[in-house]
């Protein structure tokens, strides 16, 4: 992993953007997974959407303050790659 690790991350990229169009969750009315357009949210959706990302990004803000606090991991290490 260490050696191709740009590699596996382009790879992993790939895969989840192509599986996009599957896993959009507002499809088109005509429905059907040959169907390649992707449908537009209606605005409740989107603020629901935004405020479930927020409190997940200040969740694994909380989670990494934690961690920071319990234990010897260091902010940046997550950043970092071993070689």
């Amino acid at each position: 992993m260490s050696r191709y690790r740009d590699y596996v991350v382009a790879g992993l990229l790939g895969l989840m953007t192509g599986s996009l169009r599957v896993l959009w969750p507002w499809p088109t009315t005509d429905g059907g997974i040959e169907d390649t357009r992707l449908g537009i949210p209606h605005i409740d959706e989107v603020l629901g959407a935004s405020i479930a990302a927020v409190l997940g990004a200040l969740g694994l803000v909380g989670l990494v303050q934690i961690a920071t606090r319990f234990s010897s991991f260091d902010g940046d290490d997550a950043l970092e790659s071993s070689s």
